[in-house]
């Protein structure tokens, strides 16, 4: 611990102070208390409870990773003997209050709440003997009514600064317990994930990656009207591609094609030939601006700002669903066979080919959307909450489970490796894994914010607003 956080005499932690008088305050530690309580109360030797309470505040900001157990309990017996040496001084005080003999205290004493005007009327009415180590009086008259009122406040205000002392040590025992778990999951991270390394794209925010397996690239692409190509074999950029007047919304990869959308209302198709080269197969005007892409069967589909499920087939939209709320986010399942769609509402639509179901699942924005498995759908949305929900037999969906771990609004979920990762607004990402129910494995909170996820089999790749790019493997 700090030297400068010890008493110089006894080498022990400051748990106080002594006011020597109206200019001088004295850290003091808990073997000097032993040595005040003797001493004359008259000469205001007490300790100042709302600065012990405040240095209790203080060891707890400034961090529980250099207080251990053991300095704890140690913190705690000196509380304790903190509370017995005051207790004693109390029974002291009672005592002289009550054999007080002199003429009425003015009233402005009885009111008074500063502790040298207290210890002044005490002087002047009573002495200390030190062989019998009791106060005696000076005079015969009792006021034990007026006195016992105060005695019985002091008793009342020491109590409560008893019972907010141990309220601060089971505070600090409860966060070391925290902190100790957190280090836990921290450690654990290496067993569920590494980082392998980390791109930088000098551009203002990653808003969509992609990968081609085929050649080893990664194309991100963010507020800007370029698309950024990387080599990953050599983590190098290979080249920027234009084909688009405005900001770019979204990536994706179908076959041996490269799709990007943006702002503009285009869209564009992109070869990505054995030569290495990335050309430009075909540009089209949409007649909305696309949102989000996900790959369907062997082509694509778009959600589109005019509520507008499309279905693409090459360069072709060969049909559309019309949807009444807004989509904010969209999935499919392994076979293709259904269709999740989040709305802005807080409901998900689950489309099939001969029947379509509603769940009214969340209270605001649903951001994320994720099939896992053959029979689980996990949703995230702007209420901060999580929802896993189970197929039943008549295709209908139950939530069984449902997260309130974030507080901040999810903005995406995807699911690699057994593992399932959430992100918020408030740059947490948590990873979570099954154990009967999920659970939360571990959380990271030392990125950016998260602007955009890609997946590929057990590699995660994350953009994040400060443009930058991060891989992760997962075990």
């Amino acid at each position: 611990m700090n030297q400068s956080n010890q008493c110089p005499t006894h080498k022990e932690s400051f748990v106080g102070y002594n006011i020597e008088n109206s200019d001088i305050v004295r850290p003091i530690c808990s073997r000097c208390i032993p040595s005040l309580s003797k001493g004359y109360f008259g000469e205001q030797r007490y300790l100042n409870f709302e600065q012990a309470t405040l240095l209790l505040d203080q060891l707890k900001s400034a961090g529980l990773k250099q207080y251990k157990s053991e300095i704890l309990e140690q913190f705690e017996q000196t509380i304790n003997q903190l509370t017995s040496q005051l207790k004693f001084l109390l029974d002291q005080i009672s005592v002289v209050f009550d054999l007080i003999i002199q003429s009425d205290p003015q009233q402005e004493f009885l009111d008074s709440k500063d502790p040298k005007f207290i210890a002044q009327v005490l002087h002047d009415n009573c002495q200390y003997d030190i062989h019998q180590q009791k106060y005696k009086i000076k005079s015969q008259n009792a006021i034990h009514i007026r006195f016992n009122k105060i005695i019985s406040k002091s008793q009342n205000h020491m109590n409560d600064f008893f019972e907010s002392i141990n309220s601060q040590i089971n505070s600090l025992k409860k966060e070391e317990i925290e902190l100790s778990q957190s280090t836990s999951n921290h450690n654990n991270n290496h067993k569920s994930y590494r980082e392998l390394f980390k791109l930088n794209t000098k551009i203002l925010q990653v808003k969509s990656l992609v990968y081609y397996d085929k050649f080893k690239w990664l194309f991100s692409a963010d507020q800007d009207i370029k698309i950024l190509q990387f080599d990953l074999k050599t983590k190098q950029l290979i080249q920027e591609l234009s084909a688009h007047s405005d900001r770019i919304s979204t990536l994706l990869i179908v076959n041996d094609t490269l799709i990007s959308t943006a702002i503009d209302k285009s869209l564009v198709i992109w070869n990505l030939d054995n030569a290495g080269k990335v050309e430009i197969k075909t540009k089209i005007n949409t007649k909305s601006m696309i949102l989000q892409l996900i790959r369907y069967k062997d082509q694509f589909a778009s959600i589109n700002d005019d509520k507008v499920l499309a279905f693409w087939n090459d360069t072709k939209c060969i049909s559309e669903l019309k949807n009444k709320i807004e989509i904010t986010s969209i999935d499919c399942n392994h076979d293709y066979s259904q269709i999740a769609i989040g709305q802005i509402d807080g409901i998900i639509r689950i489309r099939k080919e001969k029947i379509n179901f509603k769940l009214e699942s969340h209270f605001d924005c649903i951001k994320a959307l994720k099939f896992i498995n053959e029979s689980y759908l996990v949703s995230g949305g702007w209420d901060k909450q999580i929802k896993i929900w189970m197929e039943l037999k008549n295709g209908d969906y139950n939530c069984i489970q449902t997260i309130y771990d974030h507080n901040s609004y999810i903005n995406f979920i995807q699911y690699v490796g057994g593992y399932l990762i959430s992100t918020d607004d408030d740059k947490i990402i948590k990873i979570w894994q099954f154990d009967k129910t999920w659970k939360e494995l571990t959380q990271i909170g030392r990125y950016p914010l998260v602007t955009s996820i890609h997946i590929y089999q057990r590699i995660c790749f994350l953009g994040f607003n400060d443009s930058s790019i991060q891989i992760l493997q997962f075990n």
